[in-house]
């Protein structure tokens, strides 16, 4: 049973596949390594299964980190658009009132980006139901 999209041609022995980021090509580069001292008798098939089961989990806990750094770096993207104009008024005239804004606009994108999000996985719902319809 293949584990990872390129577990076939690794177990071939084949070249790094075109495409592959850092993560993807290490995991691969080790699958390659772990099926050819497989087949060359170095390694036995208990001590392969517990090395791919630790690479599986491996790649998944590097998958998670990557999807935790976008889900950041979307947030402060999203932070940074919704608070673009209090920002602005601050640096021109950093007065009380215009820092309350900020504050403001701030508590306010923490809101927005959760309800951002919310739809988001709403979406994605109804398209994965088949419900093409969109309800914004």
């Amino acid at each position: 049973m293949c584990d990872f999209p390129y577990e076939d041609q690794a177990r071939s022995g084949l070249p790094v596949p075109d495409g592959l980021d850092l993560a993807d090509t290490a995991v691969y580069m080790a699958l390659r390594g772990l099926y050819a001292y497989y087949q060359l008798g170095m390694i036995s098939r208990e001590a392969a299964v517990a090395e791919k089961k630790r690479l599986k989990k491996l790649a998944a806990d590097i998958r998670r980190q990557r999807e935790y750094q976008c889900f950041l770096a979307d947030q402060r993207r999203y932070l940074l658009q919704y608070t673009e104009a209090a920002r602005s008024q601050f640096r021109l005239d950093p007065t009380v009132e215009h820092g309350y804004e900020l504050c403001a606009a701030i508590d306010n994108a923490k809101g927005a980006y959760a309800r951002h999000e919310q739809r988001k996985k709403e979406l994605a719902a109804r398209v994965g139901a088949g419900d093409s319809t969109d309800g914004a």
